[in-house]
């Protein structure tokens, strides 16, 4: 090859090579690098914005039957027809419905004349982005030539527990003040309890009104005794003037719901019709197999580790109901094997088994017994009796075992009659006495207590529900808020300023 041909030649190759190198680069390091999308910017934690409202919020002599707002960005609702609170209370529920930034509500019930509607939204509406919500936006009208801007506030509390239930709502009648209303016609107006338990009406015509609260079901009426309930003892009553503002009010249930059972609580007699007799002949076939599989007689005691409370009875419960007890076949002894006189087995007085008994004794600290049982001692309903003869041994606890306790309360209201209720799983484990302001034991279970003050109004140291027939409200409580500790071995004082431990 000429040296001109070679020389054309590399003219001609060195670019390609070149480009194919450059190319050959470029695609090993798309391949190592990490694609990374583009940032959408921050997070939007912003509710939407009402643009709005069609007829205008506020509107007086009021006559259209639509309602269109407008927003300004993308909308979606949100359990609508349970947030929704159109008030006065309307039978025929409007239609709310959503598309893309607007909320139609379309008017189903006939509207009254000279009336001021409101529309509670609660959390109901929320942008489609992020779900941030539109909160507690009313939406008011008047049908006549002014808008009604009275309000009642106030605050709901169970009052066996201090606590908020943030399902009951409160309910206002004003057409019929008779007792019964509440019980047999739906309400004028009703709204919801915040986080707090506090409600406020707003948009309310001057008048005298009954308030009471219940839980939110579809007659929003009082039918049922086991329904949470709450009444003030007199009509409120709004002027020009004067709104109605702190009402309290303490809810209760007057009867438990048993398990089982139809829940009318007495209040409206028998049972509702519905419920199906007991299928005899299945009752009786388990009764028979009960029968065929007799199960043997056993007996537990109250000891925790061999070990007796200093502060409590010891008893025994047997597995059955006892036909025969034979208390000379159950021999208590002390350390020597000499009988214990004065220690004998008692039927229980609340037991309705006969299946429960208690050894009522002054037991003092780090003593020794024996307790011989004999098979025979026990004969239950079906001729069982324990499996064999028995002998156990015990003792008593330590005074070091247990705390020291002296609860002081220096701003206590004593001529309310004062209880220390102590809790233990948000359960009542003891009901204390307050004397001269203060609780004082000097042996006490150790452990975490939390506590609440009942104010006894009858003296008989546990809580009583109200009664709307009698108009007799409920005993109150008082939470403290803070947990306490007992220690063993240990004089624990404390002292509670309800003022403040209340808060």
């Amino acid at each position: 090859m000429s040296a001109l041909s070679y020389s054309r030649f590399l003219k001609l190759v060195i670019p390609v090579i070149i480009f194919c190198s450059l190319v050959a680069w470029s695609i090993s390091l798309t391949g190592c690098a990490v694609i990374v999308p583009p940032s959408g910017g921050p997070k939007d934690s912003l509710p939407p914005v009402l643009l709005s409202a069609v007829p205008n919020d506020s509107t007086t002599n009021f006559t259209s039957k639509q309602i269109i707002l407008t927003f300004d960005e993308f909308i979606a609702l949100d359990n609508v027809q349970e947030q929704l609170i159109v008030s006065p209370y309307q039978k025929k529920v409007p239609k709310v419905t959503s598309k893309l930034k607007t909320i139609t509500i379309d008017l189903k019930d006939t509207l009254k004349p000279n009336t001021t509607y409101s529309f509670d939204f609660g959390r109901s509406i929320k942008d489609v982005n992020e779900g941030n919500p539109f909160r507690n936006y009313i939406y008011a009208f008047s049908t006549g030539d002014k808008l009604d801007k009275g309000e009642i506030n106030g605050r709901v509390t169970m009052a066996e527990t201090g606590n908020v239930d943030t399902t009951l709502i409160l309910v206002l009648h004003t057409k019929n003040l008779n007792d019964t209303a509440i019980q047999t016609l739906p309400p004028d107006y009703y709204t919801r309890v915040d986080s707090a338990g506090k409600f406020k009406f707003k948009f309310l015509p001057i008048g005298t009104y009954n308030i009471y609260a219940l839980p939110n079901d579809y007659s929003k009426e009082y039918r049922d005794s086991t329904q949470i309930f709450a009444f003030y003892n007199e009509p409120l009553t709004l002027t020009d003037s004067t709104d109605v503002n702190n009402v309290q009010l303490y809810a209760y249930q007057e009867f438990k719901e048993e398990k089982g059972g139809n829940g009318n609580g007495g209040m409206n007699g028998g049972g509702d019709g519905n419920t199906p007799p007991p299928n005899e002949e299945e009752h009786s076939k388990k009764d028979k197999k009960k029968k065929e599989k007799k199960e043997q007689l056993t007996v537990n005691l109250s000891l925790k580790d061999s070990k007796q409370d200093l502060l409590n009875p010891l008893y025994f419960t047997f597995s059955q109901p006892l036909k025969e007890l034979d208390t000379t076949k159950i021999v208590f002894l002390d350390t020597n094997f000499v009988r214990i006189p004065d220690m004998h087995l008692l039927p229980l007085k609340s037991d309705t088994t006969n299946s429960k008994f208690v050894v009522n004794f002054p037991w003092k600290e780090n003593e020794y017994f024996k307790i011989i049982l004999d098979s025979t001692a026990a004969i239950d309903s079906a001729d069982g009796w324990l499996a064999k003869n028995d002998t156990i041994s015990f003792h008593t606890q330590e005074e070091a075992d247990y705390a020291s306790i002296l609860i002081s309360f220096p701003d206590i209201d004593m001529s309310r009659h004062p209880v220390l209720d102590l809790l233990q799983n948000n359960k009542i484990v003891d009901s204390l006495l307050i004397e001269n302001k203060r609780v004082v034991r000097k042996l006490y279970p150790p452990g975490e207590y939390g506590m609440r003050i009942l104010y006894d109004t009858n003296q008989n140291m546990h809580w009583d529900p109200g009664n709307y027939k009698d108009k007799k409200q409920p005993e109150l409580v008082e939470k403290i808020k803070s947990k306490f500790r007992f220690k063993a071995n240990w004089d624990n004082e404390q002292e509670i300023f309800l003022k403040s431990a209340s808060k």
